[in-house]
């Protein structure tokens, strides 16, 4: 997807296999790719039917999700991703919703502040 941009990513399985599932935004349109979790190998991928309403705020977000993501692991390092995307928050302010996991296990929400990478805790 040429100038594609990931705004909802999940850890998840596939045939048992550890993946990533990932929505991206591409010339308005959105696709939904599911990629082998190192990486290195795209397992399927398809586009949407409809674009959601998200398409329009990761292609509008001054930062993007590796940013977002870098500046949300900052605030816990040795956490991993658990689930992450962009939406509108209470205030009507976009923003990156990161779900981390620490290495106890327990979850730590973070809002990422799409215009200015500013960090919030939900």
């Amino acid at each position: 997807m040429p100038g594609g941009r990931p705004f909802d990513l999940e850890t998840g399985s596939d045939e048992g296999q550890r993946v990533l599932e990932v929505k991206v935004a591409s010339r308005g349109e959105e696709f939904k790719v599911v990629v082998a979790a190192d990486g290195q190998q795209v397992v399927r991928q398809q586009q949407a039917d409809k674009p959601s309403d998200d398409v329009a705020k990761a292609e509008g977000a001054k930062v993007d999700a590796r940013r977002a993501l870098q500046a949300a692991a900052g605030t816990d390092p040795g956490s991993t991703l658990s689930e992450m995307e962009i939406d509108t928050n209470y205030d009507g302010a976009v923003v990156w919703q990161v779900a981390l996991v620490h290495r106890d296990g327990s979850t730590l929400q973070i809002d990422v502040d799409a215009k200015s990478a500013a960090i919030s805790a939900r």
